[in-house]
């Protein structure tokens, strides 16, 4: 930047690829305020962004900047991972559950557990009402049901009662 026809300031930076860096870099260092970069970083998974959150849980920092760098890398792992991938992983860990619970992302997780709770009760309505109709399931119908969504589920509650095995089978993308 120039003022009155002199150089006042240079800025100088380089572009990083995350993405392509490992995760050690930060999490080998003692910068526990870096270590939610791992969720950005080359292998991240669902196990190691677990890992990483049980690290920041159990670092002696004060209990509110541990729950807003447990919520810092749970948000950026959700730009690698799908969301309920990350969400999920965090809930499994009751000490990571109750850390998050007063973070920026309880809400978040609240309404994702809605959101499964209300597909869990979609998968087991779809699989009574079939079972109900034409008795015990073959396991690829079960299988099906298991990664079916929800428009599907929804579209199998509907029509088990009046629906072929064959017309069923379709639905679910079984020939």
């Amino acid at each position: 930047m120039t003022l009155g026809g002199q150089e006042r300031l240079r800025y100088a930076f380089d572009v990083v690829h995350l993405w392509e860096l490992p995760q050690e870099l930060v999490l080998d260092t003692e910068h526990v305020a870096l270590w939610p970069l791992a969720g950005l970083m080359s292998g991240v998974t669902a196990e190691t962004t677990l890992a990483v959150a049980t690290r920041i849980a159990a670092s002696p920092l004060p209990l509110a900047t541990r729950r807003e760098l447990t919520a810092l890398l749970a948000v950026l792992a959700s730009r690698r991972l799908s969301p309920q991938a990350v969400g999920a992983v965090l809930r499994s860990n009751r000490m990571l559950e109750e850390l998050l619970r007063e973070s920026p992302l309880a809400e978040l997780f609240k309404e994702e557990g809605r959101q499964q709770g209300r597909q869990e009760g979609l998968r087991e309505m779809a699989r009574l009402a079939l079972q109900g109709r034409f008795g015990s399931l073959p396991d690829d119908v079960a299988a099906a049901i298991l990664h079916a969504d929800e428009e599907t589920l929804r579209s199998l509650v509907v029509h088990a009662s009046t629906e072929s095995w064959e017309e069923v089978r379709s639905r679910l993308d079984l020939r």
